[in-house]
């Protein structure tokens, strides 16, 4: 326990966390790459007319409606659910719980590591189950990333850890760009391991339209937009 916390236990003082609004725009943001990658929203988004799937490599097909809805007729391969999705916290800090709370509500199937294990009612209130990094991202369908940039942490998902991942997973980063090391980060996504990577902010701020990060379907990149809006630093929550 820290020398703070401790002095306030011993003085009978409370000390509780404030449920900051910025961090909870944050973990709006991780799920909204979550989902949008996983239902390929950034891909299909403005393909109404025939041309324009055949355009971008689809290939449309009507259905016969007589026998199937017409769901999908651009053909879009590859979507996927959160419902029921195993998703990964590395670091349920204030942030990492903000997005365990949501992702409650898709019915997906908490686990998380840190240095250090949470508390069983903690672990219970969350409905998360602890795992060490390696178990943790053999299983994972979704990962996300919640730690601050220190020199344990830069790096910390490499070449070994994104080829530990399973196959199609897809892994969001709304703290430090750096906690993925870059060029191994291109290799796994060139080689198709990964199902989709959602990251804010960018490795530069600003960064280049040439940026080869940029030239991956399967990849979204914000301009460091996870705790906007500004406002969020200013209202206080009810």
């Amino acid at each position: 326990m820290p020398a703070g916390a401790r002095a306030c236990a011993c003085a009978g003082v409370r000390v509780l966390t404030l449920r900051r609004r910025a961090n909870q725009s944050c973990a709006e943001h991780a799920l909204a790459l979550m989902l949008a990658l996983a239902r390929k929203v950034h891909e299909t988004a403005g393909l109404v007319s025939i041309e324009q799937p055949h355009a971008a490599g689809y290939s449309p097909t009507q259905f016969d409606r007589a026998h199937t809805a017409n769901a999908n007729w651009a053909r879009s391969a590859g979507t996927r659910n959160l419902f029921r999705g195993r998703l990964s916290i590395v670091g349920p800090g204030e942030i990492g719980r903000e997005v365990a709370l949501r992702a409650a509500a898709f019915a997906m199937r908490i686990v998380y590591t840190q240095r250090r294990r949470l508390m069983p009612a903690e672990e219970t209130r969350y409905g998360a189950a602890y795992m060490p990094l390696e178990e943790l991202l053999a299983g994972s369908d979704f990962a996300s990333l919640h730690l601050p940039l220190t020199s344990s942490t830069r790096g910390i998902i490499g070449r070994r850890e994104l080829t530990l991942m399973k196959p199609g997973a897809i892994l969001v980063n709304v703290s430090r760009p750096q906690l993925v090391d870059r060029a191994a980060l291109l290799d796994a996504l060139r080689a198709g391991r990964l199902g989709g990577f959602g990251l804010d902010p960018h490795y530069d701020a600003p960064g280049r339209p040439d940026d080869p990060l940029l030239a991956f379907r399967n990849v979204i990149i914000t301009p460091h937009l996870a705790a906007a809006p500004r406002r969020n630093s200013l209202d206080e929550l009810e």
